[in-house]
């Protein structure tokens, strides 16, 4: 389908319009100034914290692509930095992939490969998600981060995944698309080349 930037975001995805956000359009939502940067589900939060790749990558359970999403639509209001650039670094993800997947009627990760990646010809230069694609996995480099430079990474209070959970296996594979998306630097250049 087509997207309206200056639509309500409501108008594809009418439970968005909970929590005083049916004005929030599109554009907004892109441009990280929906006011929904620190607006992360906690079930998420407790999930990633124990490492429970069962639980984050259970589609509909509270923590894995649609539960993140439910909550994000239904429960979590616009904060004070709503209008401002804020880098929404963990939601993003959700936010605009259910935008997505309601206007076009297909999952994130099929839309991504199907009408991007594939037509530039990057499907093998941008990985969504390594899954246990053997041969993926043997071309994405190890993050490598000591304990003090993850914790300066982190910092107090952080929203931010560790970069090291990136290296579990059951991590890599989960569909969360601000952090567990690989790309070439050949497969990056294409997409922003496209822009």
């Amino acid at each position: 389908g087509t997207l309206d930037l200056d639509a309500p975001v409501a108008k594809y995805w009418p439970a968005f319009a909970a929590q005083n956000k049916g004005d929030v359009t599109c554009r907004e939502l892109l441009e990280h100034t929906a006011g929904l940067s620190t607006a992360v589900p906690p079930a998420f939060l407790r999930a990633l914290a124990a490492l429970d790749a069962a639980a984050l990558d259970r589609d509909a359970s509270p923590s894995g692509w649609r539960g993140c999403q439910k909550w994000l639509a239904t429960r979590a209001a616009p904060d004070s930095s709503r209008g401002s650039f804020a880098y929404h670094a963990v939601s993003w993800g959700w936010l605009v992939g259910g935008l997505l997947e309601r206007c076009a009627g297909e999952r994130f990760d099929v839309l991504l490969k199907e009408r991007l990646l594939d037509p530039l010809g990057v499907s093998n230069d941008v990985i969504a998600r390594l899954g246990a694609d053997a041969a993926a996995r043997d071309r994405v480099a190890e993050v490598c981060i000591s304990e003090a430079d993850a914790t300066a990474f982190l910092g107090e209070g952080s929203l931010l995944p560790d970069p090291r959970l990136i290296n579990d296996p059951a991590a890599a594979s989960l569909l969360l698309p601000s952090t567990t998306m690989h790309a070439s630097a050949r497969g990056l250049a294409a997409i922003y080349g496209a822009l």
